[in-house]
């Protein structure tokens, strides 16, 4: 009688303790588990702005010119999103619609070797310098330079004390010139090209340029 008594006890701790463990198995899955959700969610993203270089024979090594300034895109996203107890624990992009498509900021590169007119025996000097372009409205607006000639495509303002005026200079990306102009803010390695209209000016922009003083 005891013995069967016993093993009743015995019974029943193990059939509590097998309810034990699959409670805290059943609690735990649920705790890690039942607080997970998944949502579907669309939003939208901006695509940002790539840049392309198109390399060209056409212009001087070293000098580059914006064919097309670029501007950012508009993307759909659908995304599968999972979340743990109100936090997001991974994403999955589903799909993806283009709304505006992204245009990339084009720029052409020069290949070509500087070759300076064969007019010209030798290049007396390399002057490295920051250049700027104005109009030939600029300043006193009638178009006359510091030495009498009108300013055009070919005429540049630079410090006499640097560049004599007078002087024939070549600079890539703008050609053949003649130093025939002055400035206030001309001062040092300085130098300013006359571009004749003012799209051109702005994307000659403000550059470092090698200027070659050419013996004539």
């Amino acid at each position: 009688m005891t013995n069967r008594l016993l093993q009743q006890k015995q019974k029943a701790v193990l059939m509590l303790t097998l309810l034990l463990i699959v409670f805290v198995t059943v609690s735990g899955f649920m705790w890690n588990h039942g607080f997970q959700t998944k949502k579907i969610e669309t939003h939208q993203v901006e695509v940002p702005v790539s840049v392309q270089y198109e390399r060209v024979d056409t212009l001087p090594k070293g000098t580059e010119e914006v064919l097309q300034e670029g501007t950012p895109g508009l993307d759909e996203v659908q995304e599968e999103v999972h979340y743990n107890h109100g936090e997001v624990v991974d994403t999955k992009e589903l799909q993806r619609t283009t709304i505006t498509p992204m245009k990339p900021k084009i720029i052409r590169a020069g290949t070509r070797d500087i070759e300076v007119s064969r007019s010209y025996n030798r290049v007396k000097e390399v002057i490295t310098m920051e250049a700027t372009a104005y109009l030939p409205t600029d300043g006193g607006g009638d178009g006359i330079t510091a030495t009498g000639i009108p300013a055009r495509h070919g005429v540049v303002a630079v410090d006499p004390n640097v560049i004599p005026l007078g002087t024939r200079v070549y600079i890539p990306g703008y050609g053949e010139a003649i130093a025939a102009d002055t400035g206030g803010d001309i001062v040092g390695n300085r130098i300013d090209v006359v571009l004749e209209d003012y799209g051109s000016a702005m994307q000659f922009g403000r550059r470092t340029v090698d200027v070659y003083i050419l013996s004539s």
